[in-house]
């Protein structure tokens, strides 16, 4: 078996439209209303001649990617059980993962299915005394208004949909006759899901909900993770304690403890020092914050671009460390 996948859509497309070979079968995996279902469709000469349907199960036992690999195996089969196949023969898919994973199959979930292909696919070699060079498994470009892959992607959405509508047992290689085991990874994700909906519940109830919701609307998510992903372990450190409050000014350190008061020493207003005080009011840094303004317009005057918006925060940060406040208590400069 050859494997062959084109650096781009574009030239998959190209490569399809210079195909001379009379044997095609097309293959699709599909996850539709939250069921999974696979097909291939055999064309000879650009005409439809058989199609194969299996329906695995729902998506919380099984993944698209099983799908798409069990579409593989169906298309195998049928390349040994039609008498109108000719050689050399294309298999074609729209899923990359799935090429690779045929052609070097890894101890990873649903790759046991790869190493049922590659079983089919030595039988029909062998029963045709053909090579391996007279069949290709090659991606093709989805949703591109190719007729074959539009079969086999509405065949995928029918098995999917309705488990009476697979084809009969009977037409199906053995290694499909009986139900599959449910997939690992299906089962992680599920649970990832699920606990991602308990996180979501229990962080609305609690006492730092509102606060945080001001800064940043998505939390929890790994949004605000990847806004500060590329900043040093210091720098993220500070804007993490900007968001959160817990960060060395007086009044979080007089509420463990650190400070004798909680007002701002620096402008001597009477005002609690804490981080909206010295972005927005602490007279202080009023030159720096006319800067920061200049500098960032109308965003200077939002929070959730000052301290949750990547753009922003090298900016916000550079305020912090002219100011000087925290570099005193930190020991190190906040800007390389």
């Amino acid at each position: 078996m050859l494997t062959h996948i084109a650096p781009t859509k574009e030239k998959a497309i190209e490569e399809y439209s210079k195909l001379t070979n009379k044997t095609k079968v097309f293959t699709d995996g599909s996850c539709t209303n939250g069921q999974v279902g696979a097909a291939a469709v055999l064309y000879i000469d650009n005409r439809q001649v058989s199609a194969l349907r299996f329906h695995l199960g729902p998506a919380e036992e099984h993944t698209v990617f099983e799908a798409e690999v069990v579409g593989l195996i169906l298309a195998a089969h049928l390349l040994t059980t039609s008498h109108e196949v000719t050689f050399p023969a294309v298999i074609l898919i729209d899923n990359q993962a799935a090429i690779q994973a045929s052609e070097h199959p890894a101890a990873k979930s649903g790759h046991y299915l790869c190493l049922h292909f590659r079983t089919l696919l030595r039988k029909v070699l062998s029963e045709n005394k053909v090579t391996r060079q007279d069949v290709t498994v090659q991606w093709i470009a989805g949703h591109r208004d190719i007729k074959g892959n539009e079969d086999a992607d509405r065949e995928a959405k029918r098995a999917a949909l309705n488990g009476n509508d697979a084809s009969p047992k009977t037409d199906l290689p053995k290694c499909l006759h009986k139900k599959l085991p449910v997939g690992a990874s299906a089962v992680k994700q599920k649970n990832k899901t699920e606990l991602m909906a308990l996180w979501k519940r229990q962080w609305t109830k609690s006492k730092r909900y509102a606060h945080l919701m001001h800064i940043d609307p998505s939390a929890p998510s790994k949004k605000f993770m990847k806004a500060i992903g590329y900043l040093p372990k210091s720098k993220a450190g500070t804007m993490y304690q900007m968001c959160s409050g817990h960060i060395a000014l007086n009044k979080h350190l007089h509420r463990i403890g650190r400070s004798d008061t909680p007002s701002c020493l620096q402008c001597n207003s009477g005002a609690q020092e804490m981080v909206h005080h010295m972005l927005y009011k602490c007279t202080r840094y009023d030159r720096e914050r006319h800067v920061l303004r200049n500098k960032l317009r109308r965003d200077a005057l939002s929070t959730p671009y000052l301290l949750a918006n990547k753009d922003r925060m090298q900016e916000t940060l550079k305020f912090v460390e002219v100011t000087g406040r925290l570099i005193a208590l930190s020991g190190e400069g906040l800007i390389a």
